[in-house]
């Protein structure tokens, strides 16, 4: 069909404009005029109105200003599928897909002719974000590839061929609509909600309590959470109704944190029931005879089945807590299969009494069917559960909370394991994020001056005589100790010697040949920096002891197994009431060879906390002390914004070598490096 070019458009438009003018008593009614073939049968009147309008305030309408009247009315336009980004601007008649090639398209959409009107539609075979991949595979793991638009399907291994996944729920879009929760107002505040605070997997999980992180009605946050008279506190959290297939098994689990009252056994002696107690009563001895004292603070999981109610888990059963961790919950309700059920969780007090615990924590709540086909799922004392061969999964037996050794093996994910290093974060943006043999890492990224500022927290260079901001313990010697060398330091400066008054010795005949001179000698306290810094210790070190005149390939040190180290230096951080050991003379066999040796000691396991640097050294025994012993200079404790791979050989020890080869530490990190000699 012959399109109709702008300007006869134009002339059309004009002629609507003038025929409604004339309608409206401005001159001689006439015949509508003809529209041009393709603008026949469009509803043009609106616009010539407002065409109409503007002849009045103009002799000559500018073309250009005229109504589009090929434009859709975008109303008649089907949206889009799957967020296509669809404009009215867009829009276009069509015929085939190829005109449609105006279009604004994204990377995953594409342009089609759809019912003579140009749409946006997906894009067959590509993705942009995880949705668009699902394969509706319960045992494969969907993913997209961002880099190449395509999506994945990880299968998960030791999968149940054949379950149906019922229910999910991992709460990160806030409580299900499928839940229903109930209690009474005295509850007040304490009710269930989505938390952050605590969850099994993402950021978020189901909480029982109230923003002061308790379940005690009297605690709010206006009144600094402090416990006041509280009421008693109920509630029931009742899922939707499910549909079990027939034939197969299912199973009702879920990961749970909880913090309620112990049972009274935590305080009060047990007692010997006859007959036993009921699954929420405890038997204790109450004067003087042992009875059945029902607990309170119980949490039950329940079916509802039939118009029954029927308990299948009980919190007495795992001690009423969690012990600070998330515990896999699981209960078989394959005996229901062919009916209809729905879960049911139930909290009562009973009192307001010790309600000041922490609460109840849902996450990752599933209703599924059982494998078909699958006998190795399950497990029990006799059959555990086989390795699946993936790290970072525990292979072991979950047992049904309602069965007695009977159970399913799910191969949960071992808390805090990585595999990926996309699986660690801490938010913040000054480290580097990694997985290190399954466990995150994050250290200080040095890229970023801006995130660390170094520190100097101690330092001594022993030019002043005196040792007045050290501590000195463990001495067993009147004459050799820790004390000053005014010239002892490298370039004759003052230092620090463990010896005699001249420091060139730490002999001391008085003690005998089965004992040696030893004593400790600690800084002040100072508080190691946490976050995306270093902290280390470094010192200058002339050892000298009977070990330098021993071969580094003949250094052991204790002679024999079971005798104490002899001429041993070490250095430790005191806190917490014990000694932490740091680094020792081990790592350089007991000597320095007759030379001054920079010391780099990397404290980093040790960050945020308030720590003391002791200095000990013990001779062992009386023999061989008349070497010069142990002398130290310019003693730093210092914060830094990087470190080196490493320090001393010995942090290499886990390295693999060929032969004639030795783990080392060189400049870029721990490498074999080759043995001089060996053939």
């Amino acid at each position: 069909m012959r399109q109709a070019r702008p300007a006869e458009q134009a002339c059309w438009t004009v002629a609507w404009a003038t025929w409604l003018l004339l309608q409206a008593g401005c001159g001689t009614p006439t015949t509508p005029p003809v529209a041009p073939p393709d603008v026949q049968g469009k509803d043009v009147k609106g616009d010539a109105v407002d065409a109409a309008v503007d002849a009045t305030a103009a002799d000559a309408p500018d073309e250009d200003l005229l109504p589009d009247t090929q434009t859709l009315d975008v109303a008649d336009v089907e949206a889009p599928d799957d967020g296509a980004t669809d404009a009215a601007a867009d829009l276009a008649e069509c015929t085939t897909d190829t005109d449609c090639n105006k279009l604004t398209l994204g990377f995953c959409d594409a342009a089609a002719c759809i019912g003579g009107i140009c749409k946006i539609v997906a894009q067959p075979d590509v993705c942009c974000g995880d949705a668009a991949c699902d394969d509706k595979d319960v045992c494969t793991v969907d993913h997209c590839d961002m880099d190449s638009h395509l999506c994945g399907h990880d299968v998960i291994a030791n999968c149940c061929a054949g379950k149906k996944l019922l229910g999910d729920y991992d709460f990160e879009a806030g409580m299900s609509g499928d839940f229903i929760a109930a209690g009474p107002p005295g509850n007040g505040t304490v009710v269930w909600q989505a938390s952050t605070t605590r969850s099994h997997s993402g950021k978020s999980s189901l909480y029982f309590g109230n923003p002061c992180h308790n379940y005690d009605t009297s605690s709010a946050v206006v009144n600094a959470c402090k416990p006041g008279k509280a009421a008693p506190v109920s509630t029931t959290l009742t899922s939707k109704t499910f549909s079990l297939p027939k034939g197969i098994g299912a199973q009702l689990h879920f990961w749970l944190w909880l913090d309620t009252e112990p049972p009274y056994a935590d305080s009060v002696p047990q007692g010997a029931c006859i007959p036993g107690c009921g699954p929420t009563d405890s038997c204790v001895m109450v004067g003087g005879s042992a009875q059945c004292i029902p607990e309170k603070d119980v949490l039950t999981l329940s079916l509802q089945v039939g118009g029954q109610t029927l308990p299948l888990f009980y919190s007495t059963q795992i001690g009423k807590s969690t012990k600070g961790v998330w515990q896999h919950i699981a209960v078989d309700i394959g005996a229901w299969a062919g009916q209809d059920v729905a879960a049911k969780w139930s909290f009562a007090t009973g009192t307001g009494i010790k309600n000041d615990y922490e609460g109840i924590y849902l996450d990752d709540v599933r209703i599924e069917t059982a494998c078909q086909g699958n006998a190795s799922a399950a497990c029990s004392q006799d059959v555990p559960c086989p390795n699946d061969g993936v790290q970072c999964t525990a292979d072991t037996c979950t047992y049904f909370q309602n069965f007695v050794d009977e159970g399913w093996c799910y191969h949960d994910k071992v808390t805090g394991c990585c595999t990926a290093d996309a699986e660690c974060s801490d938010g913040n943006d000054c480290t580097l994020d990694a997985c290190t043999s399954g466990t995150c890492a994050f250290t200080p990224d040095a890229s970023k001056p801006t995130c660390c500022k170094s520190e100097v927290l101690l330092f001594d260079d022993f030019d002043t005589p005196g040792l007045d901001a050290w501590t000195a313990s463990g001495g067993n010697s009147s004459t050799v100790k820790w004390q000053s060398d005014a010239a002892g330091g490298p370039d004759k400066s003052g230092a620090l010697c463990f010896g005699n008054a001249a420091c060139n010795s730490y002999d001391d005949p008085s003690l005998g040949m089965g004992a040696g001179p030893k004593g400790a000698l600690c800084t002040k306290v100072a508080k190691l920096k946490a976050g995306t810094v270093y902290n280390l210790l470094s010192f200058e070190l002339l050892l000298d002891t009977e070990w330098s005149d021993v071969l580094p390939a003949s250094y052991k040190n204790p002679l024999a197994p079971g005798n104490p180290k002899v001429d041993f230096f070490s250095v430790d951080l005191y806190f917490d009431a014990a000694l932490h050991p740091a680094w020792s003379s081990d790592a350089i066999y007991g000597t320095t060879a007759g030379k001054w040796l920079p010391v780099t000691i990397p404290l980093d396991a040790w960050q945020g906390k308030s720590v003391q640097v002791c200095l000990r050294f013990d001779a062992g025994d009386g023999q061989v002390n008349d070497k010069k012993g142990v002398h130290i200079d310019n003693f730093v404790l210092k914060v830094a914004c990087a470190k080196k791979p490493c320090y001393w050989d010995n942090e290499c020890a886990a390295l693999s070598c060929a032969a004639c080869s030795a783990p080392a530490c060189t400049e870029t990190g721990c490498a074999c490096v080759t043995t001089p000699g060996c053939e």
